[in-house]
């Protein structure tokens, strides 16, 4: 732990401790060649792909950037692009089922045939 005072009087420095014996890195003009990156494709200015190969005004090249979207994302997208429900309809049909109205056999065959459809049990 290292506590610096200052004052009126010099800096001082109570309960240094030493650094380890670490080796400093070396520098690029020590005889190593700076990293290259490999399959990078340099881009323009204005961001988008260059055509021929140049650098960027700092020199960084830029990558190519992907986006990876999961079938449960392209899913949730499909669902926010259904249509809005008819609460009219769902009102009314909640009633006549509480009021024993609803349930007939054709209205459950079609129901049970729709549902094979979209789950393509029927092919």
């Amino acid at each position: 732990m290292q506590r610096v005072q200052r004052g009126p009087n010099k800096s001082k420095i109570r309960n240094a401790q030493r650094m380890s014996d670490i080796a400093p890195i070396p520098q690029h003009n020590a005889g190593f060649a700076p990293v290259e990156r490999l399959g990078l494709s340099p881009a323009s200015t204005n961001g988008s792909q260059a055509s021929s190969p140049s650098q960027t005004p700092t020199g960084a090249l830029r990558g190519r950037d992907e986006v990876d979207i999961s079938e449960q994302a392209l899913f949730l997208s499909r669902i926010r692009q259904a249509p809005a429900i008819r609460q009219a309809l769902v009102d009314r049909v909640r009633s006549e089922i509480q009021a024993g109205t609803y349930e007939s056999e054709a209205k459950v065959d079609q129901a049970a045939k729709r549902l094979a459809e979209e789950l393509d049990l029927l092919g």
